[in-house]
């Protein structure tokens, strides 16, 4: 049996190979939203002609790992090759009110639903607009390790307060935890599955910091009464229990690496996809990322991420 630390390089590794094998197709999506509330969406998808190795993949084409709109109806649908990638754009007009638009749909080597993105715009009651995303998991759901997830709850247990050692209250914050780990590994707004490989004391120091402020938000959120001093109490207490843990280092990595090859030997679910936004007016708030030079707002992310349950991407702008 390998060694926990080369166990996990081992995996880390052969889950970049395999994404790697999927050709490295991307997929950009930027939503334009409009004063009114209706938007301009444009999918571009962008699959290599040739593997890592040189070799020319004839089968490697957008319509392998998505269901394409038809054309028509306000859709319009492009093929072409650029710079030896073969390229489907589609665009499509969304009108304002209108709820649950549904256009990205990533199929299984079996051509089954692996993963599927509605899109949202909605008027708030105070004006401003609300732009949300959600990716829904379609194939088999990742299940969590209960015996790591009791680990989390029992640390989590022992860092809180005596007054706040309701069940509902630890599972919320090791809830938070535990979704924290997998989207830092997988997205949204940022996966951080690549630099685990490349720089892995740098991944993980960047990882615990993200953990850090994701357990200030559920403590402030589940226990309002909480000083300011018990809550940077709770929050070192539980990154450092994390830090020096098993759950860091060997399960959040490895086990869900591996747990990704096992469900999807092709790794359709770690197609690379980023989502942005443009908009007029004024950003309120955003679960994404601000890119500075141009205002957009963007999140970036492997499908695979929304296997653990669904994955939320959320604006909302003063038009």
């Amino acid at each position: 049996m390998l060694r926990s630390g080369m166990r996990k390089r081992f995996l880390l590794a052969s889950l970049a190979l395999a994404v790697a094998g999927v050709g490295c197709g991307r997929v950009l999506t930027t939503t334009t939203l409009h004063p009114d509330g209706s938007a301009n969406r444009l999918v571009t998808i962008k699959m290599p002609l040739k593997n890592p190795m040189g070799e020319i993949e004839k089968e490697n084409t957008p319509e392998k790992l998505f269901v394409l709109p038809t054309a028509g109806s306000g859709v319009k649908v492009e093929k072409s090759t650029e710079e030896e990638n073969a390229v489907v754009k589609f665009s499509r007009q969304i009108a304002a009110g209108v709820a649950g638009t549904e256009d990205i749909v990533l199929v299984d080597p079996k051509k089954k639903p692996l993963a599927t993105s509605t899109v949202t715009i909605k008027r708030l009651d105070d004006g401003n607009l609300e732009y949300t995303e959600t990716i829904r998991w379609k194939g088999e759901k990742a299940k969590t390790d209960e015996a790591d997830f009791a680990k989390m709850r029992a640390q989590v247990k022992l860092g809180l307060p005596e007054r706040h050692q309701k069940t509902a209250e630890i599972d919320a914050v090791t809830a938070t935890i535990a979704t924290s780990l997998v989207q830092m590994l997988f997205g949204p707004p940022e996966p951080s599955l690549t630099q685990l490989l490349s720089n892995p004391d740098f991944a993980e120091r960047k990882m615990l910091g993200v953990l850090y402020k994701k357990i200030d938000e559920s403590l402030r959120q589940t226990m309002p009464d909480l000083t300011t001093e018990e809550i940077k109490k709770v929050c070192a207490s539980l990154v450092d229990s994390i830090k020096n843990s098993a759950l860091l280092k060997d399960n959040s990595a490895s086990k869900a690496s591996s747990k990704a090859q096992e469900k999807n030997s092709s790794m359709n679910d770690m197609m690379s996809m980023v989502f942005e936004i443009e908009f007029p007016g004024h950003l309120i708030s955003t679960n994404g990322i601000v890119e500075p030079f141009s205002g957009k707002v963007y999140w970036s992310l492997y499908p695979v991420a929304a296997s653990f349950g669904d994955v939320t991407l959320r604006a909302v702008i003063k038009p």
